[in-house]
């Protein structure tokens, strides 16, 4: 569509156009053309139906939700569980197949039995299986994993689940999940181990590959003393798991990471096989010079694949020793080898990052940027997204941003716009849209920044609004290397989904 014959009588500079519309200079002049996915004449533009964020449980009832977490599940499928607070607490899952720009969502199916499921976690496979990791209670609950697989192609949405398996006690946190080769498993949490309270004195916190702290205290955040003379402790632990045929689950080892009490682990994969986890630890007293206190609140590690077993790597590395406040925190692969670490400073209302680096011939992480600040402001959540093949970081956050001026770039700079639209065209993008009304409280933005391939940093970085009103449980997965699939929930635990493409512009 044009802009009417007195656009075309003057300049772009001149020209006002619509929201969700971009002037472009032409022969006859300027033009205002609605941007990818939306239609109109350039100055009245109206979204199409997939970017405005759809019920995610259409055959439910008024439901609410938490916990929400989502993940890929083979080539054109996703996976969403949840705890279904309308039911109980029990936890449930549903499989969404992506086709023609729109997904499908199949009704909601119970993993948990008539017991409550908090803080489940979700990964999918390329064969169709998966795993889900819960626990029975918010705090000191008991953990349990199950499996699931989708064995008939003609029923791509139906799940059929194997027998649940206990693998920890005393979770009060949200486990970690990552896809790793030969239909394996990495799964990440706190773990605890019984002590002789003596030896738990003595016994050193740094983790392996570092003896140089001490814990602070005999009776840290996560341990409790029994009376059999015993200590349970707290540490970081990984278990490498086996998904096999009729959704069977085999242990095939247990590899720690952590010496202290962990919380808000999150993980990326970095190549097939290669991971980084990110996590908060409990501060140690150094041995080191005068000592003092470190405190291990932005940790990283980098891990592999060794044959059948999971290698932790060292030194690990802490972003800010001396920072306290660190809550929320996501991690994101960039592009090969090189990962996104955000994480909210909540004492100082800031949220900040960093890029790690994998250098490969040594095996372990390195810090090519930061910390530096992503941006001003207290957000809950921290979504970072992996966006494949467009060497950018996406962070999803609450704040309110407001939405970036289209068309206003320097020249020779590559830029990239964000469009709650599921058109992959290559036409410019100007900003996310803001369609989701529901609920209360902040907007809903998003960060986005380019990497620089010679420096490893990240540079023109832009903030926009994808939705009106603050959204929770909030999970982003790249469906192509252009369309992106947000799921979440409004403050009155509805949940929702959202189609938005992401598309590069010179």
């Amino acid at each position: 569509g044009g802009g009417g014959e007195a656009a075309r009588k003057v300049g772009c500079t001149s020209v006002t156009c619509g929201q969700h519309a971009t002037c472009t200079q032409t022969s006859t002049g300027p033009e205002c053309v609605c941007d990818a996915g939306y239609s109109g004449d350039g100055f009245r533009c109206k979204p199409p139906r997939d970017m405005v964020p759809q019920p995610l449980l259409p055959s439910v009832k008024q439901p609410e939700v938490a916990d929400l977490h989502m993940s890929r599940l083979g080539k054109d499928r996703l996976v969403v569980v949840f705890r279904d607070v309308g039911d109980n607490n029990r936890g449930k899952a549903s499989v969404g197949l992506f086709q023609g720009g729109s997904v499908a969502w199949s009704p909601p199916e119970c993993f948990s039995g008539e017991d409550e499921a908090w803080g489940p976690s979700v990964v999918g496979l390329l064969n169709g299986r998966l795993l889900v990791a819960f626990r029975s209670r918010d705090r000191k609950g008991e953990a349990t994993m199950i499996a699931a697989e989708v064995p008939d192609p003609t029923a791509p949405t139906r799940l059929v689940w194997g027998s649940p398996r206990s693998y920890g006690r005393n979770q009060s946190h949200k486990a970690a999940l990552i896809p790793l080769p030969d239909s394996r498993v990495g799964l990440f949490f706190e773990d605890f181990r019984a002590v002789p309270i003596k030896a738990a004195d003595a016994d050193g916190a740094g983790g392996a590959g570092n003896n140089q702290n001490a814990t602070a205290g005999s009776l840290l955040q996560g341990s409790a003393s029994t009376d059999s003379g015993f200590e349970f402790r707290a540490f970081g632990n990984a278990l490498l798991i086996e998904l096999g045929e009729k959704s069977k689950i085999s242990k095939l080892g247990s590899y720690p990471f952590a010496m202290t009490a962990i919380a808000r682990i999150t993980a990326t994969i970095t190549r097939p096989g290669e991971f980084v986890l990110g996590y908060r630890a409990t501060p140690t007293i150094s041995l080191v010079g005068k000592g003092g206190t470190v405190h291990h609140e932005t940790m990283a590690v980098l891990g592999y694949m060794a044959n059948d077993d999971i290698v932790f790597t060292s030194p690990k590395v802490n972003l800010e020793p001396d920072g306290t406040g660190a809550w929320a925190r996501s991690l994101s692969l960039l592009t090969a080898g090189k990962v996104l670490y955000a994480y909210q400073v909540g004492s100082e209302k800031q949220a900040r990052y960093a890029v790690l680096k994998v250098d490969e011939k040594h095996k372990r992480l390195e810090v090519t940027e930061g910390p530096r600040l992503l941006f001003e402001g207290q957000s809950s959540y921290l979504t970072a997204v992996t966006l494949p093949g467009h060497f950018h970081a996406l962070v999803l956050h609450e704040g309110n941003a407001e939405i970036g001026e289209g068309g206003e770039e320097t020249e020779g700079k590559k830029t990239t716009k964000i469009s709650s639209s599921a058109s992959s065209t290559g036409t410019s993008l100007v900003s996310l849209s803001a369609g989701f009304r529901a609920g209360t409280g902040s907007k809903s933005s998003a960060s986005i920044c380019s990497l620089d391939a010679k420096t490893d940093e990240l540079e023109d970085c832009e903030v926009f609004t994808w939705a009106e009103r603050g959204a929770k449980y909030v999970n982003g997965v790249a469906l192509s290397p252009h369309v992106l699939l947000v799921a979440f929930a409004d403050s009155q635990g509805v949940p929702w989904y959202q189609l938005m493409a992401v598309v590069n512009r010179k």
